[in-house]
């Protein structure tokens, strides 16, 4: 399952596949935090306990099953080569202000075996435009600089507290790490053993960078297993952005649900590790810029039996913005919407593009821009 609401100025998009995949987004209540969750087996939240938990981001929802071909950790996706095809994909990152699509590809992969995660992220770099790259401290400079930050929560599994790990790394590799903890911030850890690595140069149109993710860094005991049930966040810190009127910006946060604080455990969305989903990759809704509805998307079936998947679409007017209330999408209904059927034997993968038709004109609150 990958569930994703994505919204520019004026639009939201939701891709939804029936059973598995992208379905109508049941957005989290405001207000509300999530908590901890009280549905535990075994000292595991389930994923019934996260599509119940009040106040808890679902916006985004990825299922994904174990890679069957795990990528090779050397900072470039190579995907002309297929090396993440069997990895879940989501793009687009959302400034928190207004909840808006930023006009920036970018996308980011995650996978998994029993001792680590994998995480492949692609961003665009606009031309004339280059990554402030100083920081060469760890735990200091780093963070000043354009950065991704990732953010890992076990949600109290073989914790003997519950913890968040958090890390922001530069172009260069350089780092700043905090594990948070009940009433502590900024808790240093050793994140040393997570392998980074990065492929970026000026003039290039767009920054790599690959990491896995030891599960024994984060203090796990027990390995990742088909069932187990994470929440995790990835986003993109840009330095030097401009923004309509030509003035410098110092720092423009981006994430993929943009709901605000990576921090909180209601802006971070369910990971949950599942081997009988499918692998659905959505992969550029760059025509919701435009004011038109497109996207392309991909869908493989990795398990050993043959898939059904029902998957829709649809676009819908954000210009109110509506943040995280959960019933809007269903009162007002959407503006576009296509869907499209796919039967997959097992090894198999689909295409899916929707070409950019034009959607209406929206008068958009200058107090939402």
């Amino acid at each position: 399952m990958l569930r994703r609401v994505t919204s520019n100025e004026c639009f939201l998009v939701t891709a939804a596949i029936a059973g598995a995949l992208f379905i109508p987004a049941a957005l989290a209540q405001e207000g509300k935090p999530a908590g901890n969750l009280a549905e535990k087996h075994g000292g595991a939240t389930t994923a019934e306990a996260l599509r119940n938990a009040p106040g808890q981001n679902k916006m985004v929802w990825v299922s994904a099953p174990k890679a069957g071909k795990l990528p090779t950790i050397d900072g470039t996706l190579s995907l002309e080569q297929g090396e993440w095809a069997d990895a879940p994909a989501i793009a687009g990152m959302l400034a928190p202000a207004g909840g808006r699509l930023l006009p920036l590809k970018s996308l980011a992969f995650i996978t998994w075996d029993e001792a680590s995660f994998y995480l492949g992220m692609r961003t665009e770099v606009k031309p004339g435009y280059v990554l402030r790259r100083k920081g060469r401290d760890m735990d200091n400079e780093a963070s000043r600089d354009d950065v991704v930050e990732i953010v890992f929560n076990p949600l109290g599994r073989d914790q003997p507290e519950p913890a968040i790990f958090q890390i922001m790394y530069n172009a260069l590799g350089f780092r700043w790490d905090a594990m948070q903890t009940v009433g502590v911030t900024a808790k240093y850890w050793d994140a040393a053993t997570w392998e980074f690595k990065s492929d970026y140069r000026p003039g290039m149109d767009h920054w790599d960078l690959e990491v896995r993710i030891p599960l024994r860094s984060m203090r796990m005991k027990s390995p990742n297993r088909s069932g187990d049930c994470w929440l995790f966040l990835a986003t993109r810190d840009w330095k030097g952005l401009v923004d309509d009127a030509g003035r410098p910006q110092w720092n423009i946060y981006s994430s993929l649900t943009g709901n605000g604080g990576f921090i909180s455990q209601e802006n971070q969305f369910p990971l949950v590790l599942d081997d009988s989903a499918p692998v659905a990759q959505l992969l550029d809704i760059s025509d919701l810029w435009k004011g038109r509805f497109g996207l392309k998307a991909r869908f493989a079936n990795t398990t050993a039996k043959p898939q059904t998947l029902t998957v829709l679409a649809s676009v819908y007017d954000n210009s109110g913005y509506h943040g995280r209330d959960k019933d809007w999408t269903e009162r007002e209904g959407p503006l576009a919407t296509q869907s499209k059927e796919f039967a997959l034997k097992p090894g198999e993968a689909a295409e899916w593009a929707i070409h950019g038709t034009a959607l209406p004109e929206l008068a958009v609150d200058p107090a939402t821009r």
